[in-house]
């Protein structure tokens, strides 16, 4: 997500998508470059916004497309093709992220304070502002990590992933927040499905999920060996596979109590990227969290981490 003078830029994380918004949250206009090849390999982040007064890059690395997002003097919205050397060094990068660390940005004499707070495995979002000390201002965005924000002097744009830190949730809700210095309520933009972008998408591709899990299942069977050695009991691990999208489950017993882990390790592209693996979890460090061991199962008597 970027800003440009009373613009802001909102991007999908991995489709060929974006949006911009008037600063009250009115669609300005919807982008799509669905006819470029999208990337074929994987990285993180995966994607990278690059803003000047004037334009905007989505980069998809690291080796997808680069596009110049522009507005002619019609107000009409382009993304156009570009190489990535054309992008000025002095523009401002952004780049997507699950979960921002605590971060204080100054514009003009206005200080934001964006303030993820981790309660065991929970996230709770908040902002701060105020100015030299004086008209301040404080939000609370309810549970879920702040993942980018854009600002100017009178007004912030924040986009809160609504999720848990564990489980794992590969298809977290997100919603987005105006917040505006002076007023105590925050102003809801984007929300779900409130654009369909089904045709602006790139197209699903057909995948060899057998080809991709057996390549993927020795990441598997090393974190079910790592259960065992935390003490783990009657260790299994099945794999299912709803729209050619497998989903690798390890279950197992500890100290009485079953649980349940869920892994994709093919992402919407049809890559073998974004797993459990590749994100840097491992189920031994979560078993010995005390977190874990206080979290209430669902109804099917399974606590899912």
């Amino acid at each position: 997500m970027g800003r440009q003078n009373e613009t802001y830029l909102v991007v999908d994380e991995v489709q060929p998508f974006a949006v911009a918004l008037s600063e009250h949250g009115n669609v300005l206009g919807e982008i799509s470059w669905n006819h470029l090849e999208p990337p074929k390999a994987w990285s993180w982040p995966p994607r990278e916004i690059v803003v000047d007064d004037s334009s905007a890059w989505v980069r998809d690395l690291p080796d997808g497309p680069v596009v110049r997002i522009t507005r002619s003097s019609a107000a009409e919205w382009h993304a156009t093709p570009t190489d990535p050397a054309e992008i000025p060094d002095t523009a401002r990068r952004k780049r997507s992220r699950f979960a921002m660390p605590r971060a204080v940005r100054v514009v003009g004499e206005r200080r934001w304070a964006y303030t993820p707070r981790l309660d065991g495995f929970q996230w709770e979002a908040s902002v701060n502002t105020d100015q030299l000390g004086e008209d301040r201002g404080s939000w609370a965005l309810g549970p879920g990590s702040i993942t980018c924000v854009a600002e100017t002097e009178g007004a912030a744009a924040v986009c809160i992933r609504r999720a848990a830190k564990r489980p794992w949730d590969f298809h977290a809700d997100h919603e987005m927040f105006l917040l505006e210095a002076g007023h105590p309520h925050a102003r809801t933009a984007l929300r779900r499905d409130s654009i369909d972008i089904r045709d602006r998408a790139w197209d699903a591709p057909q995948v060899d999920a057998t080809s991709a899990v057996s390549r993927y299942l020795p990441y598997t069977l090393s974190e079910a060996q790592a259960a065992r050695r935390e003490g783990a009991t009657e260790v299994s691990i099945t794999i299912e596979e709803p729209d050619n999208r497998p989903l690798i489950k390890i279950t197992f017993t500890l100290d009485g109590r079953r649980y349940e882990r869920v892994d994709e390790p093919i992402d919407e592209l049809g890559r073998l990227a974004g797993g459990l693996r590749d994100l840097g979890i491992f189920l031994a460090e979560d078993l010995r969290a005390p977190e874990i061991l206080q979290r209430p199962p669902t109804a099917d008597g399974v606590i899912r981490i």
